[in-house]
């Protein structure tokens, strides 16, 4: 015969509820997505979800509506860059993003005809929120180009594309999203980097190894890692110059000075 208690004692009952700070949920929700979309990174087979229903989650977490619709905005259109040239040298693209007090039509509107009339950029592709743009070409957009940058006191754009999009946050705001790529740039600085780098370590390796030993020619490897270097650093002031671009056009647009 045990000694068992007939009832449970003090101690035995549920074990205690684990209460998640802010920090802990964002975690949480975090890793869930990533191991979800380990699964399938596909949504053309009718998966996903809305943004109805990010929203209706969002606020049963205790997230107001206004958040969710600027994570929404913010993240729109951008997808995490990989590869070997990201890893190296940086980003592809460029970009900036600004609340704006407005109509998002007429927000749209007002930067779209700066960038026709100012910037000489043409309308590529026309979407309900969005507009791609290119550099226009011929004699007249150059001629027009160098007056514009004559004339005007703000710095130009100088881009060969861009990326406009204009959502609606609520009744009086826009969330406004600007981007251009930056890949013919960082594709002419990374062949340079790796073939002016690759010749230079060659020259030096060949008449290191034949004036003095073999294995001296290894000290020239540094000059591939050194033009590397410096490729990297020339792309990430060009990315940085493009920054300040976009973001000082924002400022007008915010500001009321497109006009």
């Amino acid at each position: 015969m045990t000694n068992l208690p007939d009832r449970p004692g003090e101690g035995s009952g549920p074990p205690p509820v684990r209460k998640l700070s802010n920090r802990d949920l964002e975690m949480v929700i975090r890793r869930a997505a990533e191991l979800q979309a380990s699964q399938s990174d596909d949504v053309s087979d009718g998966e996903g979800v809305s943004e109805v229903e990010v929203i209706r989650i969002g606020q049963e977490l205790g997230l107001s509506p206004e958040h969710l619709q600027r994570a929404i905005a913010e993240t729109a259109g951008a997808r995490p860059e990989q590869g070997f040239l990201h890893e190296v040298f940086g980003p592809e693209t460029a970009r900036a993003s600004r609340l704006v007090r407005g109509d998002p039509g007429k927000v749209l509107r007002t930067l779209e005809r700066y960038l026709v009339d100012r910037e000489f950029l043409v309308v590529q592709r026309r979407f309900p929120d969005r507009v791609v743009f290119t550099r226009a070409t011929g004699i007249l957009a150059s001629m027009g180009r160098a007056v514009s940058q004559t004339l005007s006191r703000a710095q130009p754009l100088d881009v060969e594309n861009l990326d406009v999009s204009c959502r609606s946050l609520d009744d009086g705001s826009a969330w406004v999203s600007i981007a251009t790529s930056l890949r013919v740039n960082r594709n002419t600085v990374a062949a340079s980097s790796f073939v002016g780098g690759g010749m230079g370590a060659t020259v030096a390796g060949a008449v290191l190894g034949i004036a003095i030993a073999p294995p001296v020619a290894l000290v020239a490897l540094p000059v591939l890692g050194a033009s590397v270097f410096g490729g990297r650093a020339y792309y990430a002031g060009v990315v940085r110059d493009t920054g300040v671009r976009l973001e000082s056009l924002l400022d007008r647009l915010e500001h009321g000075e497109l006009g």
